[in-house]
């Protein structure tokens, strides 16, 4: 079921998958679990929409859009657990809902994903999401953008 997402949906997120946290860290630095969980509150907090997915009682992601003050586009966002990806065509199938809903709000998304990642490149491309660059503050960042640019 997806959802408005909550704040106590950062704690509801029990595990993290690997890449959400490498990614993480390479933009904030290292972070405790304690950390990331009030890393996802803020995240949550600023975030509009803020979606959560949830099924049989499990949050297995949450995700968001972080408007960009300088324009009419926004930063998406997503942290998933390991058992969102038990469920490929329905990670899927909810990640293109809230795209397409969200697009009709946003002109543009952009996306940071670490330039090690091959597979979150791979993902974000079959999501829609072109190579926009890398950031000048951190070059192991790149930047996927969807929509007007």
């Amino acid at each position: 079921m997806l959802r408005q997402a909550a704040q106590d949906d950062a704690a509801r997120l029990r595990e993290w998958r690997r890449d959400d946290i490498l990614e993480l860290e390479a933009l904030e630095g290292p972070m405790t679990p304690e950390g990331r969980e009030e890393h996802l509150r803020a995240a949550i907090e600023q975030s509009s929409p803020a979606v959560a997915w949830e099924e049989s009682g499990e949050v297995l992601a949450v995700g968001g859009v972080v408007p960009l003050a300088e324009s009419d586009g926004g930063v998406s966002w997503i942290v998933s657990s390991p058992a969102a990806h038990e469920h490929p065509r329905d990670f899927l199938r909810v990640v293109l809902e809230i795209l397409d809903s969200v697009l009709m709000h946003y002109p543009a998304l952009v996306v940071l994903a670490g330039s090690w990642l091959g597979n979150h490149h791979r993902w974000l491309e079959r999501l829609g999401f072109r190579v926009g660059g890398s950031l000048e503050m951190n070059p192991g960042i790149t930047l996927f953008v969807r929509g007007a640019t």
